[in-house]
């Protein structure tokens, strides 16, 4: 979210992680939680803010607005960052992880989770 400190801090590492596991067929995607309302409607202000954060902290990987079907599941989200990890058919895996980190845990992280996916 637009709103959230936490988000933006950790945006930068991020960014720099998406660039080094582009080879590795690693995607990075940011939703702009607070983009639109629960009834879908969208709000250019926060799009534009979204815009320029996204520049500022070079977090150049895809950032979308989110559906109503991407609002509906992230309704059970109590807290942000929240990051999801998704395989390559959209499945959930692993566990959903609360709160902003440091790139090094990022990576820590993500390469747990390659390697049991081989």
């Amino acid at each position: 979210g637009t709103f959230c400190s936490p988000c933006i801090y950790e945006m930068p590492f991020l960014g720099e992680l998406s660039r080094e596991y582009k080879e590795d067929e690693v995607q990075f995607l940011g939703i702009v939680s607070d983009a639109v309302d629960y009834f879908g409607e969208e709000d250019p202000d926060a799009v534009v803010l979204a815009q320029d954060i996204e520049k500022e902290t070079k977090a150049d990987y895809t950032h979308i607005v989110p559906s109503l079907e991407v609002i509906q599941f992230l309704s059970d989200v109590t807290a942000v960052p929240t990051t999801f990890f998704l395989d390559s058919e959209g499945k959930v895996i692993g566990e959903a992880v609360v709160g902003a980190r440091e790139k090094e845990a990022w990576k820590e992280i993500i390469d747990n989770l390659l390697s049991e996916a081989q």
